[in-house]
Parts: C-alpha cells; sequence; structure tokens
C-alpha cells in the first residue's frame, strides 16, 4: 500500500471516528449546556437579577429548571424575598406548586423567611397552603414558628388550616409557643387553635412554652384555658416542668391558676420544690415556699427538698430551707441525713449552715458513718474541722468497727490524722 493511500484512509477512519463520538456525546453536549443555563437561572434568581432572567429565560432556559436536589427560580427567589423575581417567573408561568426533594415550595419558604409581599403574590398566582414538606410542616407553621405575624395573618385569611400538624403532631400554635410569639399566639388563638391539643410526646403547647421558659407565651396560653395539669409521657406536668428549669415567674403564673403546689410525680415521687432545690433555683424555691409547698415532704427514695439541696451544695437553697422549718434530721432510705452527705460530698458552707441549725452531728448513715467519719472517708479536712470544733465524737464506729482515725490513717490523709489526735481520737 503507498503512503499516500494510507493516509488517505486514516484521515477517512478519523472523520469516521469524529462523527460517531459526535453522535454518542451529542446529548451530553447539550446536556452540558442546559444545565450551565440552569445554573445561571437558578444563581440570577437567589441574587435578585431580573434583568439576567429575563435574558436566559430568552436564550431558551427552562423556567422550571431544578437544581440537584429540586429548587426551582421560583423557590430561590421566594426565600431571598425577591419580589420582583418572583413576578417575572410568575409572568413566565413557572409552576408556583413545585417541591424540591425535602418537599418544600415557594411559598413554604417565603413564609418561613417573612416575606409577606412575595407570600401574597404566590397566594395570588394559585400556591397551596395545604401542601407539607417531607416533616410535614405546612406554610402556617413554618410562619407561626418564626413569628411572622402578618405571613400568619395573610395565610389565615386564605384559608390554612389552623390546627395543622407536622409529622410529630405539632400545630402552628405549638410551634409559637416554643419561640414565645404572644402576638402570633393571639391570632391563631382567635382562628380557633386547639389551645389543648397535644403532640406524640403529650406535650401542649402550653408544655412546650413552659419547656422553653417563655413567659409572654405562657401567660396568653393561660389566660386561653390552656390546662395546668397537662402532663407529657416523661410524667412531667407544667408546674414540675418550671421548676426543674427554675422559671420562677413561670411557677407564679401557674400557681396563680390553680396548679397544684404539691403535686408529685407517680415515679419518683419528686414535687416540685424537690426539683427546684435539687437545681439550686432559690427564687423558684421562695416562690414555691411561698405557695405552701410542703417543705418536708420525702420522694419515693425518702429524700426531701433539704437533703437535694445539701447534697448539691446549694447554699442559699439550704438556708431559705430551714428557714421555712426544714428538718435536717430526717433520713432518706438509706439513712443519710442532709449533714452526712454534705460532710461525704465536700459541701463546707452547706455543713457550717446545717451545724448552725442545730443538725444531729453523730447521726449515722445505714453503714453506721456519722458525719464525721463520711468527711474523713473522702478527705475532706475543712469539713472534719468544723464536725470538730462542733464537738463531733471521734470515737463513734462504723458497722465494721473503725474510727474516723483508723480510716484516715489507712488512707494516708496525714493531715486529718493529725485533726483528730488534737481532738483526742485515740485507737
Amino acid at each position: 500500500m503507498s503512503i499516500a493511500l494510507e493516509l488517505n484512509l486514516v484521515c477517512k477512519a478519523m472523520r469516521h471516528g469524529c462523527l460517531i463520538m459526535a453522535l454518542i456525546y451529542w446529548p451530553q453536549l447539550l446536556a452540558i449546556g442546559s444545565a450551565d443555563l440552569t445554573q445561571d437561572l437558578l444563581e440570577a434568581a437567589r441574587l435578585g437579577k431580573t434583568d439576567v432572567i429575563q435574558a436566559l429565560l430568552g436564550r431558551g432556559a427552562n423556567v422550571d429548571a431544578r437544581s440537584l436536589i429540586g429548587e426551582t427560580a421560583l423557590m430561590q427567589a421566594a426565600e431571598k424575598g425577591h419580589l420582583e423575581v418572583v413576578e417575572t417567573l410568575l409572568g413566565r408561568h413557572a409552576e408556583v406548586n413545585a417541591q424540591d426533594k425535602l418537599g418544600w415550595t415557594a411559598l413554604m419558604r417565603a413564609a418561613n423567611e417573612g416575606y409577606s409581599r412575595v407570600l401574597e403574590q404566590l397566594l395570588a398566582a394559585g400556591a397551596s397552603h395545604s401542601l407539607k414538606n417531607r416533616n410535614g410542616m405546612t406554610a402556617l407553621i413554618g410562619a407561626a414558628y418564626n413569628g411572622h405575624a402578618d405571613c400568619v395573618q395573610m395565610l389565615l385569611s386564605a384559608g390554612a388550616a389552623v390546627n395543622a400538624t407536622d409529622n410529630m403532631q405539632r400545630s402552628a400554635l405549638m410551634g409559637a409557643s416554643q419561640r414565645g410569639h404572644a402576638t402570633v399566639l393571639t391570632m391563631l388563638l382567635d382562628a380557633g387553635a386547639d389551645v389543648k391539643a397535644a403532640d406524640k410526646d403529650h406535650m401542649s403547647a402550653l408544655l412546650h412554652a413552659v419547656f422553653l421558659g417563655r413567659g409572654n407565651a405562657v401567660s396568653v396560653l393561660l389566660d386561653r384555658g390552656s390546662n395546668v395539669l397537662d402532663e407529657n409521657i416523661y410524667e412531667q406536668t407544667a408546674l414540675r416542668q418550671a421548676a426543674v428549669f427554675g422559671h420562677a415567674e413561670i411557677v407564679a403564673a401557674l400557681l396563680d391558676k390553680g396548679a397544684p403546689v404539691n403535686e408529685a410525680s407517680k415515679r419518683g415521687g419528686l414535687t416540685p420544690l424537690m426539683l427546684a432545690s435539687e437545681g439550686g433555683y432559690l427564687q423558684t424555691v421562695d416562690v414555691l415556699l411561698a405557695g405552701g409547698a410542703e417543705v418536708n415532704a420525702r420522694d419515693h427514695s425518702g429524700s426531701t427538698a433539704l437533703i437535694k439541696a445539701a447534697s448539691q451544695g446549694h447554699v442559699t437553697v439550704v438556708q431559705a430551707l430551714v428557714a421555712k422549718g426544714a428538718d435536717p434530721a430526717l433520713e432518706n432510705g438509706f439513712n443519710w441525713t442532709a449533714l452526712g452527705l454534705a460532710a461525704a460530698k465536700g459541701q463546707l458552707e452547706v455543713v457550717q449552715t446545717l451545724l448552725g441549725h442545730g443538725a444531729a452531728i453523730d447521726q449515722t448513715n445505714e453503714h453506721g458513718m456519722t458525719a464525721l467519719i463520711c468527711a474523713t472517708s473522702t478527705g475532706q479536712a475543712k469539713i472534719v474541722q468544723s464536725l470538730l470544733d462542733a464537738k463531733a465524737d471521734v470515737t463513734a464506729k462504723t458497722r465494721r468497727g473503725e474510727t474516723a482515725l483508723r480510716i484516715a490513717r489507712k488512707k494516708r490523709y496525714t493531715k486529718i490524722v493529725g485533726q483528730l489526735i488534737a481532738a483526742g481520737a485515740r485507737e
């Protein structure tokens, strides 16, 4: 074969190959161009570039083209509040009820961000307020949760279902309660929101508001008929829940509405006073005591509010409780007193407070340990000295026959050994 003929055949083969390659990849080349237009359209919508959008649509961009997660230009513009872009896209017949892969519509995005003028345009174009995203959220729930009162009113006027719920059975009222949006709460209640409805965890709007300390929402809900005895699946009522978190003003509001001050949980027998005392919330403790809380009530393990406060080192709460008659001599189910627990845990100020209020210094726990032995066992030298100054019995023995001195020597607490010997301890 001549060189010229061989070159001719090679060229034909190359041309034929190029044609085949072009036929194979032409759809993808078209798709790449389409993807570029889509990306540019979405970016222009996000930035509010109306003129760019018009130019892109003029070049053949699909008004309803989607991103990888299913977003359209209308969704992007609505979320950013670009009214002119929204109007332009709607004028080009953009699909107003399109949903992305998470179920969000343009209406939901506008409502969630509080763009009422965009919301108005979308509703006028036929946007559905009843659609839900993957979590079951409606536009109204989103607007209420974020406190956008003008959007809430607009959606209610358009007929949005006020008691619609998401996948957790949470309504717009519950969402607004969580965030403390009192104005929105009033709107929803005026529109017929069910104040007594509860979600899957049996959390009513009131319980949601109490849990997050939304006092303004609590006031609105209590005035509109919320039940102060509502209880969630964890056996927390509004009052106990408020006490756990130390929401003193909410506690006062609940008591004013008739919440029983000494209500106790079924499982643990915990009262609001015990919960507030254990948390160290002095103001809440004061409110409960003023409301008639029983200061020496016991939970199912026998602990009192004083024992709980003392074990946590909440000295101001301990002072408030003993001032109201809390009995330092009371023991829990393991024969521990407030003094013994405070001594074991190194709560010096609490120990001194209890001693100053006449706590029985040599009372023993289930192991026969006095406060002095407890403090010695955990190496609390300052507390040991306070107890010795108060004339604690240095000869007392545990049920195993050990004195404080023997324990101190065994654990090599040299300082405490010296303190005990100086106080007359001998083996």
